[in-house]
This record gives structure tokens, sequence and C-alpha cells, in this order.
């Protein structure tokens, strides 16, 4: 492909859109005895994901206009990414959310941060389905309400919509945050606060062209 980077296999150059309907054919013998194997390894990794996540959104809600992600007390996350909301009204910073989000992005990257968007619309807004391209003959979306989606996804999905235009990923598919160590996250928390410190100036990232 012609943006495949092998350096970050699974992860691509856009955000996460459908196109259209298709098969997701996954493992084989191998791979499955593979990931057998290091089950007994998951309980460890787990916890220690949920502990690094835990003091990264403890360290990420002292800057003002920055909420990580929140547990409730009877649940759990295994964190596979870590959404990141941005208040640029509670920062004081005077930017339309996707700008900030977007000069955000590109401020944590230059200081060697992994953060991608994952996905930017609502799954109604995807070609998929505003195009319905499907398998043929009108299925499978003669079996829905697919109409209704498609004209009303804006009012129907706009608290989404405003949660995708105000927040960015920690971590990727190729880095994912249970494969993080205590100082990789420690790294992360130094190079938001850097990044939040001068927030002030991000909107010269936005002017920039390019």
């Amino acid at each position: 492909a012609k943006h495949y980077d092998p350096a970050r296999a699974l992860d691509g150059h856009r955000a996460l859109v459908s196109l259209g309907v298709g098969s997701m054919f996954r493992g084989n013998e191998m791979m499955a005895a593979f990931a057998r194997s290091q089950l007994r390894r998951l309980p460890d990794k787990t916890a220690k994901a949920q502990a690094n996540v835990a003091r990264l959104s403890a360290a990420l809600a002292e800057l003002p206009g920055v909420l990580g992600p929140t547990v409730a007390a009877n649940r759990t996350s295994a964190h596979h990414k870590v959404r990141v909301r941005l208040d640029g009204a509670r920062a004081g910073v005077d930017l339309p959310p996707r700008a900030l989000r977007d000069a955000t992005i590109t401020a944590l990257r230059a200081e060697g941060c992994e953060v991608v968007m994952w996905q930017s619309e609502p799954l109604p807004r995807f070609p998929l389905f505003q195009e319905m391209r499907g398998f043929g003959k009108g299925f499978p979306f003669s079996a829905s309400d697919t109409a209704r989606l498609r004209a009303n996804y804006a009012a129907d999905y706009a608290v989404t919509q405003h949660l995708l235009d105000g927040s960015l990923v920690l971590f990727s598919q190729t880095c994912p945050a249970i494969a993080q160590s205590a100082e990789t996250v420690d790294l992360y928390v130094e190079a938001f606060r850097k990044v939040w410190g001068e927030r002030k100036r991000l909107p010269e990232i936005v002017a920039k062209p390019g």
C-alpha cells in the first residue's frame, strides 16, 4: 500500500472509517497456540496497565481543560488506548474543538508521543452507511432502518460528534497502553505537561500552512 509503514504495521495514516462491507478473518492454529501460551501473563500485564493509566489520568486532570478516562468504582478497563478530552474554554485557548485537537496532536507527536485519531466521525457518517456499499440488492441495509440513520445522523449523534471533535487518543494498535512501562507513561505525562504549558501557542500551529 502507498502509505504502509512496517514500523506501524497495525496502524493506518487516517482516522478509522469503513468504506464497505467485508469480512475480518483473524487467527490460525499457530496464532491461537501462541496467544493461549501468553494468557498466564495477562492478569499481571492488565493490572500494570490499569495502574499506569490511573496515574496518567490523575496527572492529566491537574491540567486545566484536560480530562483523561474515568472508570466507575464497580467497573474495570483494560485500557487498550487512552482517549483524552480537551476543553478549550476551560484551558483558555481560543480555538474550535477540532483545531485544538489537531494542533495538540501535532505538538504531542513532535514530543515523541504515539497519538492517533482512531475515529473522527460517528458510525452512520461512514461511507459504508451513507452510500450503502453492501453486498448488492440492498443487503444488508434493506433489513434495517438505514435510511433514517443516514438522514438523521447529525441530530441523533450530536454528543458523539462533540466527543470526537474535542478529543484525541494516546497510544495505538502498534503501541498499545498495555505494552508500556511505567517510565514510558511518565514520559507521556511530561510531554503533555510541556505542550499544555505552551497551549496559548497552539494557534500558531493551526496558522502554519500545510
